[in-house]
């Protein structure tokens, strides 16, 4: 591995490790927002102060996350350039482009989803449903995947 591969594979894990806080917090959130909704808890109560804490952290977990994610992913693909540039002559493998391509598709769907997501997080009135979060860590893992694989396709061929 090359040391960019090893400073990506660290900070893919810081990400999963937010985005991971960030769908809890989002879930506790949201039930506790769905309890004040109907009125089951009066919102002078601790409940509707925990969904304020509850919903920043989500906020703050998911915005570490998308950097994460960015750089890793962005340092996984400067590492499989790396990697082809000082390559052999030999041709390229048959999976290298694909995984390129469709690294950089997920990744822009999903960079685009969490811009969104987390513009719409800034005002309190807006619900961030913990389905769209889980969507958004999911599209962050695959594209790094992808990227990732496109490195060590790059390395090894």
């Amino acid at each position: 591995f090359s040391g960019a591969s090893i400073v990506s594979v660290i900070i893919f894990m810081l990400g999963t490790t937010f985005g991971i806080v960030s769908v809890t917090e989002s879930y506790a959130a949201f039930e506790t927002r769905e309890k004040y909704k109907d009125n089951i808890v009066p919102s002078d109560s601790h409940d509707y102060a925990e969904y304020h804490v509850d919903r920043t952290m989500a906020l703050s977990a998911g915005c570490a996350a998308t950097l994460c994610f960015t750089i890793a992913t962005l340092t996984s693909f400067y590492s499989g350039l790396r990697h082809r540039s000082r390559g052999p002559g030999k041709p390229a493998h048959c999976c290298l482009g694909g995984f390129l391509v469709a690294g950089w598709i997920i990744f822009c769907l999903t960079f685009i989803n969490d811009l969104i997501i987390l513009v719409l997080a800034f005002d309190e009135e807006n619900v961030i449903y913990p389905e769209v979060v889980i969507t958004a860590l999911a599209g962050s893992l695959l594209a790094w995947m992808l990227m990732f694989g496109y490195s060590e396709i790059a390395r090894r061929g």
